[in-house]
């Protein structure tokens, strides 16, 4: 039987009045269920305003990275506009971290893959883009010792996109070393590996987020290629 979407957290206002993007923050926590009794794959999305796009915008996403004809569950863990320490672990109840591995717990599942989409408000600052592998090294840790299948629950992250190709706004001027912290934490951690977003996608005329569902649904199938392969390569292009 299908379980039910659901939903919690309330509002949360982005840090210092800076906002990548505006987007429903009411639905940072979700669950969509798998149809099937056997199923095997239960993910993670966890990051910024285009993981919560990913998952608005592409209504099949957990058949799109199920295996088998059975369908994923698929968690959330999502706020369009917070940096990497926002995502941190925290004791506190109402933190997103706690949020969603709570919601994991209450459905007695254990996590098989981790999909991060985030770095963009990390580019605002020096200190932050280059702190981002440390806190993200202590986020997966976090994640895989609590909720995870295992030591080494796969994880991968989406990687900003190269800005020497496709150019983003001048305040975002740390956006290269959130690339290197991404790469960095890649090449640092087993089971972690990088998925590029530099073509096979179409981006806005910021190039900060896609220009539509179609394109997220075809980021969703380069992730479904990449979660086939994830124990191949460290870098799948």
């Amino acid at each position: 039987m299908k379980k039910l979407v659901l939903a919690v957290l309330s509002l949360l206002a982005a840090p210092n009045g800076v906002c990548i993007t505006t987007d429903d923050f009411s639905k940072d926590v979700q669950f969509i269920g798998s149809d099937c009794h056997d199923n095997n794959r239960y993910i993670m999305v966890l990051g910024q305003s285009n993981a919560r796009n990913l998952i608005d915008g592409v209504p099949d996403l957990n058949y799109l990275w199920g295996v088998n004809n059975c369908s994923a569950a698929i968690y959330t863990a999502i706020h369009g506009s917070e940096p990497a320490s926002f995502f941190m672990p925290s004791s506190d109840e109402n933190s997103v971290y706690a949020k969603s591995t709570q919601f994991v717990k209450d459905h007695h599942d254990k996590l098989t893959q981790i999909v991060i989409l985030q770095g963009e408000q990390d580019a605002l600052s020096l200190k932050a883009a280059t702190a981002w592998s440390i806190k993200f090294a202590t986020i997966i840790g976090a994640y895989r010792a609590d909720v995870g299948d295992s030591p080494k629950t796969p994880v991968i992250i989406v990687r900003l996109h190269d800005t020497a190709k496709l150019p983003v706004r001048s305040e975002l001027k740390y956006w290269p070393q959130v690339r290197e912290s991404q790469r960095l934490l890649a090449n640092t951690i087993d089971g972690v590996s990088t998925l590029q977003t530099d073509s096979g996608v179409i981006w806005d005329a910021e190039n900060i987020h896609l220009t539509n569902g179609t394109q997220y649904r075809l980021l969703a199938k380069k992730i479904a290629a990449a979660i086939k392969k994830v124990n191949v390569s460290s870098v799948i292009k």
